[in-house]
């Protein structure tokens, strides 16, 4: 999202298609600010299925931009299984299949964190290092890829 506006509100946006959005929620914003700030929300829905967001930031002018589109994966229908989720230490993250060979751990502000090759079925072991917070992990494969979120408490 852009940095240095007047942010009057964030608007949660919630999808099953990742085009058809309907509003799920609100977050106050912080004014105006040139300081990264964290916001957080959540969708307290119990989803069986993969479910995208976007944000739409509403400024005081009632200018509104959005976000980038995000797809949260059902750990079910991935084929992948990470846990525990929160984690406090450190988490675990299962590929059931080799259909997944590479990923990626981005904090929230998007910054890379560790990259990482899984090699084998058998769990890897990550997060170690991380402070506190969200974490978004992107897994790769030739055909495809998946983002799922972890936090750490």
């Amino acid at each position: 999202m852009q940095e240095g506006y007047l942010r009057l509100y964030f608007r949660v946006e919630y999808s099953i298609d990742g085009l058809s959005f309907d509003t799920t929620g609100f977050v106050s914003g912080s004014g105006n600010s040139d300081e990264i700030k964290e916001y957080s929300f959540i969708d307290k829905r119990n989803f069986s299925m993969n479910s995208y967001y976007r944000l739409a930031q509403v400024d005081f002018d009632n200018k509104v931009t959005y976000s980038n589109v995000i797809e949260l994966i059902n750990e079910e229908e991935s084929g992948v299984t990470i846990y525990p989720n929160p984690f406090y230490s450190s988490f675990k993250l299962q590929a059931h299949s080799l259909q997944f060979n590479n990923g990626i751990i981005k904090n929230l502000n998007g910054a890379t964190l560790e990259n990482f090759t899984i090699s084998s079925i058998n769990p890897v072991e990550l997060g170690n290092a991380y402070p506190p917070g969200i974490y978004f992990i992107s897994l790769f494969s030739d055909q495809e890829s998946i983002v799922v979120k972890v936090i750490k408490k």
